[in-house]
Parts: structure tokens; sequence; C-alpha cells
């Protein structure tokens, strides 16, 4: 498939598209017909001028080729596309060339990654152009937690020196340069009407704490508005003014930043516009290189006298200082009226992302069971719940029944919410039966210990996988079981007491007998971190004997 967008400032032209059989005949040209056109994240943008142009050649034959070529004009620019040879996994590539023309005047940086690109330039002529040009490229193999793309796949980025957009000017020589033209787009839009302004200080008058004045602000905004995202032309990049946004009670990450900004203002705060490239698709990795194509979303950064705070301003539910594992562990971009300044965003280190859990399990008899089950979610663990807050209790109780691990189990009644205002913390409860929970052979019954919830760790990795593992956020799982067995049976068999080590994480499985049956605690750690080939048979071995561990079924008998 190829993808290619544009907006109002600029044009794609003269699309060819020619597809080949295995023997390299023309099977036939895709029509203009066949080319869609559509706005880009239509789901949930109210105005924008992004669209997006896609082909993509239906064949019933493998293996084919596809040829694509097309130009695209820019008519005010602030940044380029990224040029990837390889548009995606598990297809190859066997030419592929972009040619660059600009006028001489307009100078223009590159930087080319992960590979030996044949490169030339004419710039002799008052119109300069760059070409690069490769062939013969294998395919990348689709695999799971694979590193950032800009650390294997074959790129090149482009930005211009100078930014002419829409009515504006600024360099992008540097990251400094950028944040000043940034500023020009932010100046004079923190301003909000007296009432407002009124409103805060009553709000944080009889606050003494400078962090908790913040926080009451934030939660004020979030109580307040909503996200809708607008970009359309300059509006892609600058937000709507902080008083539009209190009026009409919604904005993009531009304008939810922006106007956090001016409430904050609004009584002595000082806080920066921080531009960042969140997710896996985007993430701010050159210092050194300032490109656009390196960012794509807003939040704020507020340095109060014990720590500095950060804040994710397009959620009405984000726990207070909690900017979610997208945009942790990278450089944003804080902007203020001398620049743009490079500052890394908090790291969320695996001892604090833990799930506890602790489980009660009665067994009848016949193998049947009820549980009960209590279970804490802190920092990125709190993802996995935080999702699930704002569903309805029909939508949760399937989303719960969707996800856990436990076969045959029913859910009789669960409760999801947060613990605490002061950091990310939530909690499940859950109650219900499983049906043959343990299977029955004579007077024993056979089990294994059920902790709940799906195991996150990589079971096995192909030893044929070339690229690196990658785990950005590592956790901590804290499993407590206490299992009551049927009046008059005793245990036969108990799982083995381990404890393991790696440099991928490491593992512990105690089990003991109680008066009313057994007790299990299975604490499990996987680090944060980047594993090349050497590690992954070590990873192998060790995730091999937590399965073990975990599958061991225990026996009791009557």
């Amino acid at each position: 498939r190829l993808l290619i967008h544009y907006d109002r400032n600029s044009e794609v032209k003269d699309i060819k598209v020619t597809v080949y059989n295995a023997d390299g005949e023309i099977q036939g040209k895709i029509k203009k017909k066949e080319i869609r056109d559509y706005v880009s994240n239509a789901s949930y943008t109210l105005f924008s001028d992004d669209r997006v142009k896609s082909i993509l050649p239906l064949q019933n034959e493998y293996p084919y080729t596809v040829e694509y070529s097309y130009t695209k004009e820019y008519k005010s620019i602030v940044g380029f596309d990224t040029w990837m040879p390889l548009k995606g996994f598990d297809v190859s590539t066997e030419h592929a060339e972009l040619e660059v023309k600009t006028p001489a005047k307009m100078a223009i940086r590159y930087k080319a990654i992960n590979h030996d690109f044949d490169f030339k330039a004419d710039t002799s002529e008052a119109v300069h152009i760059l070409n690069w040009s490769t062939g013969n490229i294998r395919a990348v193999e689709a695999a799971p937690a694979l590193p950032h793309y800009l650390d294997y796949m074959p790129v090149v980025l482009l930005s211009p020196n100078d930014i002419s957009y829409e009515g504006t000017r600024g360099s992008f020589r540097t990251w400094n340069d950028y944040g000043k033209w940034v500023y020009s787009l932010i100046e004079e839009r923190d301003v909000l009407q007296e009432e407002t302004v009124r409103k805060m200080q009553q709000l944080t008058d009889t606050i003494p704490d400078e962090l908790e004045k913040v926080k009451a602000i934030y939660q004020y905004m979030q109580g307040k508005t909503r996200y809708v995202n607008v970009a359309l032309g300059i509006g892609g990049f600058q937000p709507l003014h902080a008083y539009e946004v209190d009026e009409k009670g919604y904005g993009d990450c531009k304008a939810l930043s922006n106007y956090t900004r001016a409430l904050l203002k609004s009584v002595g705060i000082k806080s920066y516009y921080a531009e960042i490239g969140s997710g896996r698709s985007r993430e701010l990795k050159y210092p050194n290189f300032a490109s656009i194509n390196q960012t794509n979303h807003i939040i704020l950064c507020v340095p109060v006298h014990r720590d500095t705070v950060w804040l994710e301003c397009t959620s009405q539910t984000a726990p207070f200082g909690y900017i979610g594992t997208d945009n942790s562990n990278r450089y944003a971009l804080l902007v203020g009226e001398e620049g743009g300044v490079l500052a890394r965003t908090p790291v969320y280190h695996t001892e604090e992302n833990v799930r506890h859990s602790m489980s009660i399990i009665n067994i009848d008899k016949n193998g049947n069971a009820d549980y009960a089950v209590t279970a804490n979610f802190g920092n990125a663990e709190f993802e996995d719940l935080s999702g699930m807050m704002n569903l309805s209790p029909k939508e949760q109780r399937e989303t719960l029944l969707k996800n856990l691990s436990m076969e045959g189990f029913t859910i009789a009644n669960f409760s999801i919410q947060e613990t605490t205002s002061s950091k990310p913390e939530a909690r499940l409860c859950l109650k219900g039966n499983v049906l043959r929970f343990a299977s029955k052979s004579g007077k024993r019954l056979f089990f294994r210990p059920e902790y709940l919830f799906s195991q996150t760790y990589f079971k096995s990795i192909s030893k044929e996988r070339d690229l690196n593992l990658y785990k950005p956020v590592g956790y901590h799982h804290v499993d407590t079981v206490s299992i009551t067995l049927p009046e008059s049976f005793h245990i036969e068999r108990l799982p083995e007491n381990v404890t393991l080590d790696s440099d991928y994480g490491s593992y512990s499985l105690h089990a003991i007998q109680t008066e009313s049956g057994i007790q299990m605690v299975r604490n499990l750690i996987i680090y944060r971190g980047e594993y090349g080939r050497s590690q992954f048979e070590s990873i192998n071995l060790f995730t091999e004997a937590i399965s073990r561990s975990d599958e061991t079924r225990i026996v009791i008998c009557n």
C-alpha cells in the first residue's frame, strides 16, 4: 500500500502505478479512480485539511512487484515527510529513489540513517537538486517488541533551514531556532477573561503549597474541557486562543496545553509549552538535527520549587503529574521567549510499575471453585485499568471476560476505581465462580495455580530474529494466592520453590501449606531495556523456566 499525506499547502501530482508479475511482465496500471482520497484522522478531528491518497493494488498471484512514482509540491513549508524506501514490514524494495528540488536560496538539511544510500547533489544552478537512491533492500520481518523504527529502518530525514508558512517566518537550523518560531505562534494567546482570572485566584488563594495550586488548576481544566483535534492550515501548529478554549470547552493538545499555561499564569505560576514525539511512531531522537517529523504532540512542563511537574492536558482522566508511557523517557522541546530548550521527560522505573494482586480461591470436592481477587495497579501498570474506567459497566465486564486468563470463569460482581489522587493507582476487585477449576481423577484433584492476569513477557524469541528485543517500560508483579481445600482433602504435591535471575528479569515462586490449604507468592520483575541476539538464548531459558514453574500442577487427595 502507498499512502501519501498532503494538505492545503501541498499538492500531489503525476501519480503513476504499474504492477508486474513474477516474470517482470506488466499486469496493469492503477487508474485514477482507483486511488482513494480521504481525510486523515477523521475519527477524532473536528477541523482538518490533512488528507491521504491511498493506493493498494489487489493481486491474487504472488510474488508481484509494484512500481510507484509521484511528485509532491510544497507551496508553504514547515517540514518534509520522512522518506522510507521500505514502506513497512515483510515487503522488499527492488529500487527506490528520492529527488528534492529547491530554489538555490532555500537550503535544506538532511540526515541519512541505517543505510548506505547513493547520494548525488547538483547545486550549480538556480535550482538545487539532491538525489538519494538505493536498491535490493531485503524485507524487515514483522516481530513484537521492536525498537523505534529510526533505529533500524533505512530512512532519510529532511528539514528546511528556513520556515515560511501561511504568513509566518522562522528558522529550523536548530531546536532553539525552531522554538522561537513556535513561541511566535503562542505569544499573546494566553489571555483570559477577567472573570476566569478571578475564578483561578479564588480557587488557589487558600492553597499555600505551589504544587497543590498547580494540581487544583489542572483538575479544573480536566473537568471543564474535552479533547477535539483541530488541524487546519496554520491551526495544525498554532493553538486556539486561551479565552476561546475557556468559552467553548474544547481544544486539541496544543490548545489545551496553552489554556492550562494561561490558567497557571493567571495565578503567577510559569510553565512551558512542550513539543514532543509521542508513542512508537514519533520521537525526538536527534538533539543535533532539528526536524518537524520527529514531533507530533504538545504537553506542559511546570517547574515548581520541589520538583518539575509534567502535565498531559488532553486527558480528562489522567492523574495529576502522570503523562503516560507514550510520553515518558524522551526529549521534549520546552518553548520560551528565548527559543527552544531540550529536556528529558520522566522515566517510569521498573520498581515503580507495580501490580500487586491478592486472590482467595475456595475449591469444592468436585473441583469447582469460587474466587475473590483484589489487585492494585500503579504507575505504568495503571494504564492496564485506566482505559477501562470510562467504559460502561457492560463494556467493562466484557473486557474483563476477554482479557483475564482464567478459563471457565464467571463474574458475579466487580469494581474498578482510582485509589489515590496523588499518584496513578487503581484497584480492581472481582468475585465469581470457576467451573472445573480442578480436574478430578478418582480421589485426587489436579489444578494449576491461577494468577488471573495474562503474562506479558515473551515465552520464546525466535532464533531467526535479526532485530533487537525492546522493552521500553519494565514492571514488577507480585501475586499472592490463597487456596482453601475441600474438607478432608490433603496436599499430595506442591510446586517446588524457585528463584531465577537473568539480564531480562527475575522470578521467584514460594508455596507453603497453611491451616486451611495453600498459599503461593509469585514475584516477577521484567526490566526495561534493549536486548540483542546474543541474549536471546538466555532470555528463552529464563522464560521457559518461568512457564514450567507456573504450569506445575498441584495435587490434592481425599
